[in-house]
This record gives C-alpha cells, structure tokens and sequence, in this order.
C-alpha cells in the first residue's frame, strides 16, 4: 500500500511540475507588438472584364491623377514581458489576463492622410481618413498587410500645392484682362502626409507616420537615445495641429476606401485578413 501511495505522490508531483512548466509561461503577462511600415504609391485602376455590355456610349479617362495607395505592413506577435523587451518596444502594450495568447480579436486600422489645397484665396489642408475593422490577427509574428486607396476624383478636386504658380493665368482673346485657367495638379507621394494608429477593443497597439515634415528647430529638440520616440510625439503633435485648422467641409471622413470597399476588393483575396464590414 505504501509503495501504491508514493507511486500516486509521485505522480501528481510530476504532474503539478509539468503544468506548472508548461501552463505558466502562458499565463505570464506578454507585450503585444507591431512593427508597422507605410508606403505610398499611385497605382493605375484595375481591368475587369465582362461577358456583356451595357448600351452605354463610350467616354474618355474622366481623372487626370492615378489611385492613391497606402500600404499598411506589419507583424504582430508575444514578447515576454521582461526589462530587455520593455526597453526594447517601450510603447508595446501588455495583453490583458485572460486573453486568447493565439488571436487578437477585433483590431482597427485607421488611416488619415492630408495634403496642401486651397479655400478660396487662404491656403490649408483638406483631411481624409478611413478605417478598416478586423475579425482577428493571428500572434504568431506573421505579415499583414493592410490596403487603403484614395480616388483620383478625389485628388483632382482638392490637390492644390503651396503656392499656386502665376503661370495659371491666362489673357483673354482681348488682351485686356486676364483669367484663371482650371488646372489640375499632379500629386506625388512624399506630398501626402499619413497618420496610421492599430489597435484592439479601443487600445491602442501602435502609431506609425509618414511624410510629416518638421521645422530644423523642432527636430533639434529630438536627441540622444530616445530621438525616435521624440521624433514620433513630434510627428503626432505636427500631424494633429494641422489637422485641428482643416474646416468641416474639408474633413472628407471616410474617403480613404478600404480594400473591401475598393475596386480591387476581391484582389488575392485569401492573402490578406477577412475584413469587417462598416456599418
């Protein structure tokens, strides 16, 4: 009977120890971290085909810009929560108790994008901002990416750069007077500012900016080891500024299409993240 005892003790003890080995780590709290990468590009509309046609005449290109195309890539995984990792993504949140350690459920990727236009005679910017809503993220440090595409429609309208040229008058036939000439202006990459904040359940993951330009003064304010992190509130603070003077009627919310809503919404379809539809 003894030996049947101490055969059992022996048992839930190496049973306790394995738990307790293999269960704890999992139970720890972990940082959430993203590394996420922005990039602009013009990106020509995409071609489909039909088997039919409508009875409908035929018209020219009616957009003088191209797709605008931001580009979200970014990895999202666990990190032990330990002083080298805490210093390491100082700005990484902890996953709360409890939390599936496999999937990040519920994450927003929101994008807002600026550039430089005209209201009336006074320059300023004018303000467009989408969101994409995602079901779950795996956090095993996989590639995501995340598409975003503001229409051209869009960019002819309200792209206007500082200044505009004297060059768009034009005399009249007289000679007497002369008038503005409608113009429209090619926009390029590195002239559309872009904000993109991650997050999941309303917490935000992380915060990445792209093309905002700062005074020689304001960068000398960033230095020694945490210049980046200096940089990024810089950034955030410049970005917001701007973004506070755009009148409503300038704030084009929900102009930056996600790629659900896009025309290039069934493109490589099982290569990115089921999206959420907007309500």
């Amino acid at each position: 009977m003894k030996s049947v005892a101490l055969k059992l003790s022996m048992v839930a003890v190496l049973s306790v120890f394995a738990f307790s080995l293999f269960a704890a780590p999992k139970d720890k709290p972990q940082l959430i971290v993203l590394r996420p990468v922005v990039k602009v590009s013009d990106v020509s509309e995409p071609k489909a085909s039909f088997s039919s046609s409508l009875p409908i005449p035929q018209t020219g290109k009616t957009n003088y810009n191209k797709w605008m195309m931001v580009l979200v890539d970014f990895t999202v995984g666990l990190r032990e929560l330990n002083k080298q990792n805490k210093k390491l993504f100082p700005n990484a949140p902890v996953l709360k108790a409890g939390s599936s350690r496999d999937w990040l459920d519920n994450v927003d990727v929101s994008v807002k994008g600026m550039f430089e236009t005209m209201n009336g005679d006074s320059e300023q910017h004018v303000l467009f901002s989408g969101v994409t809503k995602l079901y779950s993220l795996r956090l095993n440090h996989s590639r995501h990416l995340v598409l975003f595409f503001l229409p051209p429609h869009i960019i002819d309208r309200y792209y206007i750069p500082h200044p505009v040229k004297s060059s768009n008058a034009k005399p009249k036939s007289d000679g007497k007077e002369k008038e503005k000439v409608f113009r429209y202006h090619k926009l390029n990459q590195r002239d559309m500012m872009i904000e993109v904040v991650i997050s999941a359940d309303g917490v935000e993951l992380a915060r990445k900016y792209l093309n905002v330009k700062l005074e020689k003064e304001e960068e000398k304010m960033a230095s020694g080891k945490n210049r980046e992190e200096q940089l990024a509130v810089l950034y955030q603070k410049k970005f917001s500024m701007l973004g506070s003077k755009v009148p409503g009627n300038y704030n084009l919310d929900g102009a930056l299409l996600s790629k659900g809503q896009s025309p290039w919404a069934y493109y490589k379809y099982d290569q990115f993240d089921l999206e959420k539809k907007n309500h």
